[in-house]
Parts: C-alpha cells; sequence; structure tokens
C-alpha cells in the first residue's frame, strides 16, 4: 500500500474476533473505507473541471477522465467522458474536428480521432524541423590597408592613399 491507502488502512476498525492477515476482509474493509470517503458532487466537479493540461498526451487525459467518472457514479460514463475529452482538449482544430462529428461521435472514436490527430502532429514536427544553426555571428573584418601590396593604379606600394 502507499502512503494514503496506508493512512485508511490504519484508520479501519478491526472486531476483536476479526483476522487483521485475512486478505479478503482486509480488502472487503479498504473499499468500505474508500467508497464511504467519496462524494459524488465533489467528484463531478472534479471530473467536469479536468481539461488537458500543456504537454499532456490524449492517453493520459482519457485515462484520467475514465478514473475520474467512476467516483462520479453517472449512468452513461461514455457519453459524459466523451464530452468533457471534447470540450477539455487543448487543441482547438482537434475541438472542431470532433464537434463537426456531433451526436454520432462516440468516446471510443473521439479518442481515436485525438490520437491520430495528436500522432500527425509529431509526425509534422519531426519531418519539418529544420536541422540546427551551429552558430551565428555578426563579424566584422577589420579594415586595415592592404600593406605590401602594388596599387593597380599608381604603382604605390604603401598601400592607402586618396586618389
Amino acid at each position: 500500500l502507499g502512503p494514503e491507502g496506508q493512512k485508511i488502512n490504519d484508520s479501519i476498525d478491526w472486531g476483536e474476533d476479526e483476522d487483521v492477515n485475512n486478505y479478503e476482509l482486509m480488502l472487503t474493509k479498504l473499499e468500505g473505507a474508500v467508497s464511504a470517503e467519496c462524494n459524488e458532487i465533489v467528484a463531478s466537479k472534479k471530473f467536469k473541471e479536468r481539461v488537458q493540461k500543456p504537454k499532456e498526451t490524449i492517453t493520459s487525459f482519457v485515462t484520467d477522465l475514465m478514473l475520474l467518472v467512476k467516483d462520479c457514479n453517472y449512468i452513461d460514463e461514455d457519453r459524459l467522458v466523451r464530452d468533457q475529452f471534447v470540450y477539455g482538449v487543448s487543441e482547438d482544430d482537434l475541438k472542431k474536428k470532433l464537434l463537426e462529428k456531433g451526436n454520432t461521435l462516440t468516446r471510443i472514436q473521439a479518442v481515436s480521432i485525438g490520437k491520430a490527430y495528436e500522432t500527425t502532429n509529431q509526425d509534422v514536427q519531426e519531418c519539418c524541423q529544420k536541422p540546427p544553426v551551429r552558430e551565428t555571428t555578426n563579424a566584422v573584418f577589420n579594415n586595415k590597408p592592404n600593406k605590401g601590396l602594388m596599387c593597380n593604379y599608381c604603382a604605390n606600394k604603401k598601400g592607402s592613399h586618396s586618389v
């Protein structure tokens, strides 16, 4: 058990005749403790406010929606996950594409379209990525006279003069 699970486990009341090492009994008591703490109103609020985070993948977003909706005890979970997915995706172009499907769009179709959109965007970025520029400088060449060179006009070897 993790730290939160351990806290819940420590809060469970065990009867004198109950075996604390009985796995089935422990699981039943843990499930009872967790479900008793779940408030459907709070769970619904968390679910409805969940939107895709920056840099979050479609898979991660949908997985979290699926976990959040379980605590809400909705009758039609698939439809609600579909709706929240459509409203919660961060890309406006994807949102538009999903809304164009209308009422015929299912949760599975929405996720599939979202994953395809995400993959396509990644492929485009990889294909169109320009090679990195090594180094750019704004170097200025020194304006030194050409010492030792002969002027083609006057045969002067000093290098600089006014004509």
